[in-house]
């Protein structure tokens, strides 16, 4: 099912944050596909990187009866495929209401599946350790400053709760990742019309990934990288984990 959580019509304000930019992009991309009527089909696997297997579910540990909730999760792809394959009990949350309208009309009959329309750091303040596992498939880790979204990423897990993502470390043209905690505008092609669409993306280094994680309390961090295999692209994907302590630093000090 979906709940709506406010109206997220897809206009963009003047002055808009990235975040506003690319809640109005993803819905005039969602519109685009509806329209359209594109296909989605099912998948055996997680996406993890453009052109790239990637690390597949079992990056995410053992998930059946887990709690798992897919943070910017677009058509529904991924958490229809966990939910359906690997038994979790999936939420799935996207601030785009077109893309979840798209991923409901497909997925809307997987069991322990739920699709929720909020922006993905007010959805986590409101799930404060309820989670086994959170991942973000090139969702919204991509489109959401990381030091707003990745402390209440780690709120919300439970102890020793999972984190995974992947993020872009370049572009199809090759542009490499930047070593500053910022946006950048990338081109967001519309398949079957002749315009883009901008969307702002957080590129990073891996070193600055390392820091933005640690520094949000992350353990355990993990991260590689997958080159697209097509010889036509130079996009890379950075793919990462990390968990949540089991115990906070302060609980540890007073025993």
């Amino acid at each position: 099912m979906t709940t709506p959580e406010q109206n997220r019509s897809g206009s963009r304000p003047t002055g808009a944050t990235a975040e506003e930019v690319n809640v109005a992009t993803w819905y005039a991309y969602g519109t685009h596909h509806l329209a359209r009527g594109t296909e989605i089909e099912a998948l055996d696997a997680i996406p993890w990187a453009f052109g790239h297997p990637g690390p597949g579910a079992g990056y995410l540990g053992a998930l059946e009866g887990r709690r798992v909730l897919d943070l910017g999760c677009g058509i529904g792809q991924s958490a229809a495929h966990l939910a359906r394959d690997h038994r979790a009990h999936v939420t799935a949350v996207d601030s785009s209401a077109s893309q979840l309208r798209r991923a409901e009309d497909r997925f809307g009959e997987v069991p322990d599946l739920t699709f929720v329309h909020a922006d993905a750091a007010e959805f986590l303040q409101r799930t404060p350790a309820a989670w086994d596992v959170i991942y973000s498939c090139r969702g919204a880790l991509c489109h959401t400053a990381p030091e707003h979204l990745l402390p209440a990423i780690a709120a919300a897990l439970k102890p020793s709760g999972l984190f995974a993502a992947s993020v872009l470390h370049t572009n199809d043209h090759g542009s490499g990742p930047g070593s500053v905690l910022a946006p950048r505008p990338e081109q967001l092609r519309m398949v079957g019309a002749e315009r883009t669409e901008t969307v702002m993306r957080w590129v990073l280094t891996p070193d600055l990934w390392q820091d933005v994680l640690t520094s949000s309390g992350f353990t355990g961090i993990e991260l590689q990288l997958c080159p697209s295999s097509n010889p036509d692209s130079h996009a890379v994907t950075t793919v990462f984990r990390a968990s949540r302590p089991a115990t906070h630093p302060e609980g540890a000090d007073s025993q």
